[in-house]
């Protein structure tokens, strides 16, 4: 009888440590888990997807955003450990700057760049940067920190898409012979290529006669006689030589940003974590292509000296007249979304 106690006894205390044990063992995998959930979610959870994205654009491989966006997909890959893929389509492989707002926004491409003005047959307020509101690089800048950049993407997502970062092209300036059109009344009865409507519109509000020709198209029309000026970025003036054609440039008087955009509904069925990496790698891509395109600048215009073509700065208060008159004409066109952009822009310091 004693001994059968005994082994009840037994019995109950080794059930008794048993239990003690697998709660011990609970309470450690429990606490194991809150300690280290990346290690959980890779034992049985997400991994980040692996991605292919094609990248569209309708630059030269050479040029400092087309390097912009090699840069880009580099970091990507970088960042996602090779897990994203981004394929960058240079030179209107996939889609020209006239297609690629339509491709993007429809989703026939997921991502890509263009001149932001080109978005403006859907988006009116793009045109803000051929506005007479920026004078420097840093101006842009913090004009895009803002809130410039947050109102654009507010009106990009009504049309599928969303804007991932900004990439500098540079300012325009103006090329003439003869004289420097730096004053407003220097502009009359000039026969000037434009690259934009609202260009256009403003110098015919200056006097002038605006040409709508292609890049080109503006040496052979320069010297035809056909055209007096020309409308571009200093670093179109060295590549394409117009040092030959004219004598002066002046300005900054508008600005070239082409948007890295992405497809909206693409964008939204990214995890968090894929968008995340995405979204760093554009803000750095970004600062990567600012220092290019300010770089690029200065190595034109030493290049221009040395041609001696001749440089006057643009005389801003006398275009103040005809620069109110645009803007007031562009936020007719655009309405409150314009004016909230303009407003921005005028708050920053030049």
């Amino acid at each position: 009888m004693k001994k059968n106690v005994n082994r009840i006894m037994v019995q109950i205390t080794i059930a008794f440590l048993v239990l003690f044990l697998a709660a011990c063992g609970n309470q450690t995998q429990t606490s194991s888990t809150k300690e280290s959930p990346k290690t959980a979610e890779a034992a049985g959870g997400k991994e980040l997807e692996t991605i292919k994205v094609r990248f569209t654009h309708n630059l030269p491989t050479s040029h400092h955003v087309a390097l912009g966006a090699e840069k880009f997909a580099e970091l990507v890959k970088e960042k996602s450990n090779g897990k994203i893929e981004v394929s960058v389509f240079p030179s209107g492989q996939l889609f020209d700057d006239k297609s690629t707002p339509e491709a993007i926004s429809t989703g026939s491409v997921e991502m890509g760049t263009s001149l932001v003005s080109g978005w403006a047959g859907s988006i009116p307020a793009t045109d803000l940067f051929n506005l007479p509101l920026f004078h420097s690089y840093d101006a842009v800048h913090k004009g895009l920190e803002a809130g410039i950049s947050d109102v654009f993407n507010t009106e990009f997502n009504k049309y599928n898409s969303h804007v991932l970062a900004w990439m500098d092209y540079g300012f325009g300036y103006m090329a003439s012979k003869d004289e420097a059109l730096s004053t407003a009344e220097a502009y009359k009865g000039k026969r000037i290529r434009v690259p934009s409507p609202i260009v256009a519109r403003y110098v015919q509000l200056l006097g002038g006669t605006p040409v709508s020709i292609g890049g080109g198209e503006v040496i052979p029309s320069l010297q035809r006689g056909t055209i007096d000026s020309a409308s571009s970025g200093i670093t179109s003036y060295v590549s394409r030589h117009y040092y030959e054609y004219t004598d002066y440039f002046t300005g900054p008087d508008l600005f070239a940003i082409f948007p890295i955009v992405v497809n909206l509904d693409w964008w939204n069925s990214l995890s968090d974590d894929a968008r995340a990496i995405l979204e760093e790698a554009g803000a750095e891509a970004q600062v990567w292509v600012a220092a290019e395109a300010q770089k690029a600048d200065e190595e034109a215009l030493v290049v221009l000296e040395e041609k001696g073509m001749k440089f006057e700065k643009r005389q801003v208060d006398s275009f103040k007249e005809v620069d109110d008159q645009i803007i007031k004409e562009f936020i007719d066109t655009t309405g409150e979304t314009g004016k909230k952009l303009v407003d921005i822009a005028k708050s920053i310091p030049q």
